[in-house]
Order: C-alpha cells, then sequence, then structure tokens
C-alpha cells in the first residue's frame, strides 16, 4: 500500500446496522462502485440516468450508514450488504 493508510473514518460505525434493506437496483450500483466503475459508468452499465445513480448512492449511504464510496465498497466486500455482496 506504498505506506499509506486507509482512512476508515469515512465509516459511521455507530449507524453501521441499518434496518432498511436494499433494494436490487442499490444493490447492482453498490455491486458496480465496488468494482470502481464511476457514476457514469454505472448508469451506462444499468441503462439509467446519471442522476438516478446518484440518487441510489445517496439511498445506499443513509441506508448503511457509510458516508461514501471507499466505506460503502468495503462494507460489501466484508459481506455486509443483505448477506449477498453475489447478487446482481
Amino acid at each position: 500500500m506504498c505506506g499509506r493508510r486507509l482512512d476508515y473514518s469515512v465509516m459511521n460505525t455507530t449507524d453501521s446496522v441499518y434496518t432498511e434493506p436494499l433494494t436490487r437496483r442499490e444493490r447492482q450500483v453498490a455491486l458496480a462502485v465496488t468494482r470502481g466503475l464511476g457514476n457514469r459508468d454505472i448508469a451506462r452499465e444499468l441503462g439509467i440516468a446519471t442522476e438516478t445513480v446518484k440518487h441510489h448512492l445517496s439511498n445506499i449511504y443513509d441506508k448503511l450508514g457509510v458516508r461514501g464510496r471507499l466505506a460503502l465498497a468495503v462494507l460489501v466486500l466484508q459481506g455486509g450488504v443483505d448477506g449477498d455482496t453475489q447478487a446482481a
């Protein structure tokens, strides 16, 4: 990692337990984020508008209690999203 440390402060650990499950589309967006895709690429892949991707990401962040793409990716890759990181 070239001497750089990950900043886990982007994770809101006090709210890490969420009550609302992600929709199928939100899971698709979250998985695309873990693959490093930007909003425009996610929109193109899913056949939706870039603004819709932004809306989904906002909902995802609220539901999961995270504050950004890095925290979302970490949570998804650790299996913390609906217990299903493979569904798309």
